[in-house]
């Protein structure tokens, strides 16, 4: 009895040795079935997801997640707005004997047709693309209409299918149709004219910003051009000098615009610029630095080398000198991957990235930025012999990621979804591989079991 009692305390000690260092670095998984879900929204901090669509036979569901994470079917009404874009659709050509050529008789009016969802969410009514995955709805602040963007212009669409273009119809005098003929002329047929491309909104909803290439013809490139709802004005923001391309980062705030200019062959340059079209560089460190997000608080995420990926930097922006200051930073034992993100209130990092060990696995690191600890979660508790990999993740809130998880089985994957409860200050409910500490001291605890509300993750 003695020596039980003793390989029970040895055991126990050890699991303490191994515990103590992770104590702030402790996590716990929910699993919620064989689906592929993706977060919509969030609506006062609840978690909207849906379910991402197999094929065309499948129905997209959208569902709450409660402080348990427990999954809720949300009651949903889809409707569809249908309406007509005046001056685009299909051009019709006749032939004219008299020109002995064919010329444009009209143009055949295509009919849009959007699909919108209504949530109900505790007693507060949502409106989102019915099928998020494909198309996104960007809606104005007033929730009753929503941008509408093409090649040709820019448009307000009320749910009704009353439509208001927003952009100007002529450029220097000229039409669309007449600035495409020249840019073809001057470039080749393969050549298109975008009025509007990678529109980006602010975080308001009162602002976009785009790219286009109307007024490059002779210099080539593209600029960007601003639309302000509050005043019904659409102008140019960053001209084009010398045949450069621009592209729209995304909004610093609701009125600085973090945007990059690159030419041929060389490598980006990132800059700043106000809603009135003053702008000035932003030095980044690194060989070829990429930003690869914005986020509250004057916050950039951004790797020093783009061509490698093998870093990660988190940074806050000062616009009074257009520098950065160092918030976080880690060198990667293999190659960052596409997801990474921080959390609502900003003090928690997420990022994804290959091991030079195996770049077939994804390993997730989250950090606890007010400490800088680190948590490594290399796969979800699942048999060991089973092949794992985690594939992409998104915030729930500041504290919970939702997990997409590829299992392999006969050389088949299968994608699952679970909840990642990330806590501070309490035992861990997991090491870094993934394999529970009462493994090690044949005990149970309740850190140390996953709550299963979907189906059984072990079958197959």
């Amino acid at each position: 009895m003695r020596k039980k009692l003793l390989i029970t305390v040895v055991i126990l000690a050890i699991v303490a040795l191994i515990a103590i260092p992770l104590l702030a670095s402790a996590y716990q998984w929910t699993y919620l079935g064989p689906e592929n879900y993706q977060l919509a929204t969030t609506v006062d901090s609840i978690p909207i997801v849906f379910n991402a669509l197999k094929d065309e036979a499948s129905h997209l569901t959208f569902k709450k997640i409660t402080p348990q994470n427990t999954l809720i079917d949300l009651q949903e009404e889809v409707f569809e707005v249908t309406f007509k874009l005046p001056g685009e659709g299909t051009k019709v050509w006749v032939w004219d004997d008299k020109q002995q050529t064919y010329v444009l008789s009209h143009i055949e009016e295509e009919t849009y047709k959007v699909k919108i969802a209504k949530l109900f969410v505790d007693g507060k009514t949502v409106f989102l693309s019915a099928n998020p995955e494909e198309k996104p709805l960007f809606l104005t602040p007033e929730k009753d209409k929503f941008w509408y963007f093409t090649k040709k212009g820019l448009w307000l669409i009320d749910f009704n299918g009353n439509v208001k273009k927003l952009s100007e119809d002529k450029f220097d005098g000229k039409t669309y149709d007449e600035l495409q003929e020249e840019l073809i002329a001057k470039t080749g047929d393969n050549a298109t004219l975008w009025w509007v491309d990678n529109p980006v909104l602010s975080p308001d909803g009162t602002k976009v910003v785009y790219m286009t290439n109307r007024d490059c013809i002779d210099s080539g490139g593209s600029s960007l051009w601003l639309y302000d709802l509050t005043v019904g004005e659409e102008r140019p923001l960053v001209k084009n000098m010398r045949g450069e391309h621009y592209r729209a980062v995304g909004w610093l705030d609701n009125s600085h615009i973090l945007y990059t200019v690159y030419y041929t062959n060389e490598k980006n340059e990132y800059y700043i610029s106000d809603i009135s079209g003053r702008y000035e560089k932003l030095n980044l460190e690194g060989k070829q630095p990429y930003v690869l997000g914005i986020y509250p608080n004057l916050q950039i995420l951004y790797t020093s080398d783009y061509s490698a990926s093998r870093d990660i930097c988190l940074a806050k922006v000062d616009l009074a000198t257009k520098s950065v200051k160092e918030v976080y930073k880690k060198t990667l034992d293999g190659v960052l991957r596409n997801s990474y993100s921080l959390n609502p209130d900003g003090f928690r990092l997420a990022f994804m990235y290959a091991p030079d060990s195996d770049d077939t696995l994804q390993y997730l690191i989250v950090v606890n930025l007010n400490n800088k600890k680190e948590t490594l979660i290399k796969r979800v508790p699942l048999p060991e012999g089973l092949k794992t990999v985690l594939s992409s993740f998104d915030w729930l809130d500041d504290a919970r990621l939702l997990v997409r998880v590829t299992k392999v089985i006969d050389g088949k994957n299968q994608i699952s979804s679970w909840i990642c409860d990330v806590f501070d200050n309490v035992p861990p409910a997991f090491i870094n591989w993934g394999c529970p500490l009462s493994y090690w001291a044949g005990v149970t605890s309740k850190w140390n079991q996953p709550r299963n509300v979907g189906t059984n993750p072990h079958e197959v």
